[in-house]
């Protein structure tokens, strides 16, 4: 299973988070997730759920964060 690491520096105020380089190339290429998809995601020390792709950009994801799980 794929899960997009997150850390403190990719959180926003507004729920959402900001990915930039590989983690971003992954999500939009490897991935092919765009507007609309969903990713699994994780809190480095945290809990796990799923994470919107809001917008892809070049060289920069956005996901709505929806952390609701913790971690096994």
């Amino acid at each position: 299973m794929n899960l997009v690491l997150l850390d403190d520096d990719d959180l926003r105020p507004d729920g959402t988070a900001r990915l930039g380089g590989r983690r971003a190339a992954h999500v939009a290429e490897v991935l092919r997730k765009g507007p609309g998809d969903r990713v699994a995601v994780g809190r480095l020390g945290g809990d796990l759920g799923t994470g919107e792709v809001l917008a892809v950009e070049p060289g920069a994801v956005t996901l709505r964060l929806s952390l609701d799980r913790p971690p096994p």
